[in-house]
This record gives C-alpha cells, sequence and structure tokens, in this order.
C-alpha cells in the first residue's frame, strides 16, 4: 500500500514538473507599449503592439523631432512606423512631420487623418505645415469616421468615436465645434480588457455628444485632452470613462497655464491617478491657475531636455505606468468589465 501510494504521489509531481516545463517553454506574448513621449507643449503618442506594429499619434511641434525620433528609434528600437494618425491640423500635433521624414523616420502604410477638404479652411490649408503635411501624405492618406477601426493587430482594436465634431452614433446635420480643436479625431485602444483614450484637443461640446450617444465606456487610461485646458475633461465625459490613470502632455511654461487647477483637482476627484510629463516651472507665479500633481508623477521635474516620456506597457492581467527619465514605476491590475 505504501508502496503505491509513493508511486502515486511521484506520478502527481512528476505531472506538475512536465506541466511546468511545458508552460515555461511557450514563447511569452509581447505586450502592448503605449509611449507618451515629452514633446513639452503639444502631444505625441506612440503605441507599439504585441506583433511588432506601430502606430504613432501626433509627433509635435518642430524642433520636438529628436525627441521623437530618440523614442521610436532607441526606445522602443523601431526603424519605420507603420502608420500615422493627426488627430487635427494644430502645429503643437503635427509641425514636426517633416522634420522626422528628414531624419531618415519612414512611415509604410497609411497617414490616418479627419479630411481637410470639407472641413478646414484655407487660413490652414495655406500654412507651411499642412502644405508639407500635404505632401507627405499623398497617396497614403485615409480619412477616419467615427465607428471605423484601424486593423494593426488581431488581438488590438483602435476605434475612432469621433471625428470632425461627430461622435458616432450621431446621424443627420449637427452642430460643428467652434474652433479646430473640437474636431480632432478621438480613439479607444482596447487590449485584453485594457482600454486607453486618446483625442487630441477635443472638446467639451464634443464630448457631451460622446456621453449622450452612450459610446464611451470605463477605461483604464485616459490621455488627458488639451493638455488638462478648461475647454476639456467635463465631468459628465469623466463620469462615463471613470479612468484610473490620466496622462497630462503639458508644456514647462506658463504661457497657456496647463495644466489648469481645476482640471487636475477634477480628475483627483474621480479618483484618478494623474501623471505629467512636464512640470509646469510657473506654477507659483499662477498659483490660482496651474497645479501640478506631485513630483513622483512627473516624469520631469527639471525641465531639461526631453526626459518626461511615460511608458505603459500592458500584459494579459495587469498594466505598468513608467517614468523612463526617472525609473519610478507603479503597476495597476486591469479589471476585465471594462464596459
Amino acid at each position: 500500500m505504501k508502496t503505491r501510494k509513493l508511486f502515486l504521489r511521484l506520478s502527481i509531481l512528476g505531472a506538475i514538473f512536465l506541466i511546468t516545463q511545458i508552460a515555461a517553454s511557450q514563447p511569452q506574448a509581447n505586450p502592448l507599449r503605449i509611449y507618451c513621449i515629452d514633446v513639452d507643449q503639444g502631444s505625441s503618442t506612440l503605441i507599439v503592439t504585441p506583433n511588432g506594429k506601430s502606430i504613432l499619434i501626433d509627433c509635435g511641434d518642430d524642433g520636438k523631432e529628436d525627441s521623437v525620433y530618440d523614442v521610436i528609434s532607441n526606445k522602443a528600437q523601431l526603424s519605420a512606423i507603420d502608420y500615422f494618425v493627426c488627430t487635427h491640423y494644430h502645429d503643437d500635433h503635427y509641425g514636426a512631420l517633416d522634420k522626422l521624414i528628414a531624419k531618415g523616420l519612414t512611415i509604410s502604410d497609411i497617414f490616418y487623418d479627419r479630411d481637410s477638404q470639407n472641413w478646414l479652411g484655407d487660413h490652414r490649408t495655406g500654412t507651411t505645415d499642412y502644405q508639407e503635411y500635404d505632401s507627405i501624405s499623398t497617396g497614403k492618406r485615409e480619412y477616419l469616421r467615427p465607428g471605423h477601426t484601424i486593423s494593426i493587430d488581431p488581438e488590438v482594436e483602435i476605434e475612432c468615436v469621433v471625428a470632425n465634431g461627430r461622435a458616432k452614433g450621431e446621424y443627420g446635420p449637427i452642430d460643428y465645434p467652434a474652433d479646430e480643436n473640437g474636431y480632432s479625431l478621438g480613439l479607444i485602444v482596447s487590449y485584453k480588457g485594457f482600454d486607453f483614450l486618446i483625442a487630441g484637443d477635443i472638446t467639451e461640446d464634443v464630448e457631451n455628444k460622446l456621453v449622450s450617444n452612450d459610446v464611451l465606456k470605463d477605461v483604464d487610461v485616459y490621455h488627458v485632452s488639451h493638455h488638462g485646458a478648461e475647454t476639456s475633461s467635463c465631468q459628465p465625459f469623466l463620469d462615463a470613462i471613470k479612468p484610473e490613470v490620466c496622462i497630462v502632455s503639458s508644456g514647462t511654461n506658463g504661457t497657456y497655464k496647463h495644466p489648469r487647477k481645476t482640471i487636475i483637482e477634477r480628475l483627483e476627484n474621480i479618483p484618478s491617478e494623474v501623471y505629467q510629463l512636464n512640470k509646469n516651472m510657473q506654477e507659483s507665479t499662477y498659483s490660482d491657475k496651474i497645479k501640478n500633481v506631485p513630483d513622483d508623477h512627473i516624469g520631469d521635474v527639471d525641465c531639461v531636455g526631453a526626459e518626461g516620456t511615460i511608458l505603459i506597457k500592458i500584459t494579459q492581467d495587469q498594466y505598468v505606468v513608467r517614468l523612463l527619465g526617472r525609473n519610478i514605476q507603479k503597476a495597476f491590475n486591469i479589471e476585465k468589465n471594462n464596459q
């Protein structure tokens, strides 16, 4: 009897060992990586999917091309980008593109934007930045509309939920936004229960359309619209998305007074953990307007160079927010029912 029990135990242990070895030998899935790039006053976000495809959403203004190129080539170790998304036609979101191309960056597949033929006046199409963008994207350009998806990886869904002031599910005549910010593209990136929302400089009136059309869902990370300005991130919108983490891409000086105190407090009260790429060094001068988050949540507290990039790395069960220039990081569990 004892011999049989011993044999059984050894068999079970052997089976457990074999299963463990097989599991260990299986290739581990690559994570989804989202780089919120430090371009000071502006916005640029690089997404690298588990299958190695890449999409660059905006690229900052002239003079910020070195920062973006460094993240692409050195931190993400990519030699080319598959897709580029221009959320809207403000220089701090797409002005550096021609300089990036001149540095050797290749965008191999498609340039996605919100269209310019029907919703952009001569005062913008006549600018140097627009004409350079138009020339670079010729033959590879496609317009995104609400409900359209970008097919980049079988495991990753990237859906456009708003464009040109029209929300997904909104039909017929609409009230168009008052300025270029409101025309921004808005995208939700989803992977294994994780959701990331980025919507350029979208404005409160358009945010309310998204709420009214019930196209939003709980998200894990919200790339804060319009650099933390008071024109965006209205309370009904935040109530609909309930982000666990917020990322603010704003500059180091007080010119635009970003991020605004009212918005940071609104985000913190969700409650959400709020991160900034750069510390605004003019907070003491404009303490009634500006509010920085605590230093351990800021990518670049000294505002020297472009050290503020934040990486979000998503696996099957969690995501990690890492301040690359400071080697500070925190892990968050993914809630699978973010619907």
